[in-house]
């Protein structure tokens, strides 16, 4: 199956989203990389997810929320249950009965991006995936939230940018690729 997303970062002044089509057998660890790419940052701060519903995976806890994520212990997530994103798919956490997953960017800046599932369809012929729908607003610099006022419009150019960093992963399989080797 095919998940159309709209990744939104919340807490901003202006409206800032990204809609993306991607395959729903990739592991979160790929969505991580995604977001990157869509957002122009440079994986250079913690990140992790959040989901609800901690009863669909059989832990035996019964918290309401589950991390998934890096699974080094760090500063930023030391005492927070892990679960490891590199073993959890997208379908493990998005489907018809949960919609939407948090996604949490940046040590200092804590940047929360709400990933919302729109629609699930069967892949077109012509299609490739990942790929980005649609942009709106530029994302602030990593680093820089406190200097971020308003996002500003993109320029037609950025979403071109963004499918071109994506095509790296369609030529590989799922799970068999590590971006930021390839880009830096």
């Amino acid at each position: 199956m095919i998940f159309q997303i709209k990744v939104s970062l919340i807490g901003m002044k202006s409206k800032i989203w990204r809609r993306l089509e991607v395959d729903d057998s990739i592991f979160l660890s790929e969505l991580h990389e995604y977001i990157q790419i869509a957002f122009n940052w440079s994986n250079a701060h913690h990140h992790y997810f959040i989901m609800d519903h901690r009863d669909l995976f059989t832990l035996g806890n019964e918290e309401s929320e589950l991390f998934i994520g890096p699974t080094q212990v760090d500063s930023q997530n030391a005492g927070m249950e892990m679960r490891d994103e590199r073993k959890v798919r997208l379908s493990d956490v998005l489907n018809e009965e949960q919609v939407s997953l948090t996604y949490v960017y940046g040590s200092e800046e804590n940047w929360r991006h709400e990933i919302f599932l729109e629609k699930a369809f069967s892949g077109r012929k012509d299609a490739t995936f990942p790929t980005c729908l649609m942009v709106y607003k530029g994302a602030p610099e990593e680093g820089k939230r406190d200097q971020y006022e308003q996002g500003k419009m993109l320029s037609a150019g950025e979403m071109k940018r963004i499918n071109e960093q994506l095509a790296v992963f369609r030529e590989s399989e799922v799970g068999e690729h590590d971006l930021w080797k390839e880009l830096f």
